[in-house]
Order: C-alpha cells, then structure tokens, then sequence
C-alpha cells in the first residue's frame, strides 16, 4: 500500500499527499488503498 500524510486544516477538510509510493503503483500507475502513516494538524491554517 501507498503511504499518506493525513492534513486536517481548522475548517475540519481534510487532504491526503502521498509521502511515498508502493511498488505496485510505481509498475501499473493505479492507486491501491491508501495507509495513513503520519498526521499533521494545521489549526492555524484554512483549506
């Protein structure tokens, strides 16, 4: 599975930014579930 950086912003939306690729994507170009590895909270900042 992909890894994903989860952003939440102070307007509760929400943004997933890959931090790194999996093997699969990397041969095929499809996207497979992604895997939640970090969090950031960015309360002082709008979407």
């Amino acid at each position: 599975m992909c890894d994903y950086t989860q952003r939440e912003f102070r307007c509760s939306h929400k943004r997933y930014i890959v931090s790194r690729w999996c093997i699969v994507y990397i041969r095929t170009q499809q996207r497979c579930q992604p895997c939640v590895t970090h969090f950031e909270y960015r309360g002082d900042e709008l979407c």
